[in-house]
């Protein structure tokens, strides 16, 4: 009896897991990381740690069978271009920081501009900071 009480528990809280949510925090956390390391934002390292915690937890419900069209139905786009199916979760967790990494880079990179580098990379900065403010990123890291 009591292991058809754990297995329907399990199964429940399963069930009852909001992946869709669970997939937009992160995708939001690793996106405001992104802009925020480029920024040289303070709050950067804890955003990727917190991104990385989520994304871990949604990478294994997928190993494990739990992610189905109606708990993911709401994930991001962006974030199902960037799922990678790695070896390891953390093969797949580097993969898919490396694209975060990339996108912010180059949303906040202008090569064409006719300036010195540092002036490109000052440039760089800002408009990652720009759009670290503009998506809210602070709010991500209030308890």
């Amino acid at each position: 009896l009591t292991a058809v009480i754990l297995l329907a528990t399990a199964t429940s809280a399963a069930a009852d897991t909001d992946y869709s949510g669970l997939g937009r925090r992160a995708y939001a956390l690793w996106d405001c990381a992104a802009f925020g390391f480029v920024a040289e934002d303070e709050r950067a390292a804890d955003l990727f740690e917190l991104g990385h915690a989520q994304m871990t937890e949604l990478l294994e419900a997928g190993r494990d069978g739990k992610l189905t069209d109606t708990n993911t139905k709401d994930i991001p786009i962006g974030l199902s271009r960037y799922l990678i199916d790695g070896p390891t979760i953390e093969f797949s967790l580097g993969c898919m920081w490396a694209q975060f990494s990339k996108h912010a880079f180059d949303e906040t990179f202008d090569a064409d501009l006719q300036a010195s580098f540092d002036e490109k990379e000052e440039l760089q900065k800002l408009k990652a900071t720009t759009e670290f403010q503009d998506k809210n990123c602070a709010l991500l890291t209030v308890p």
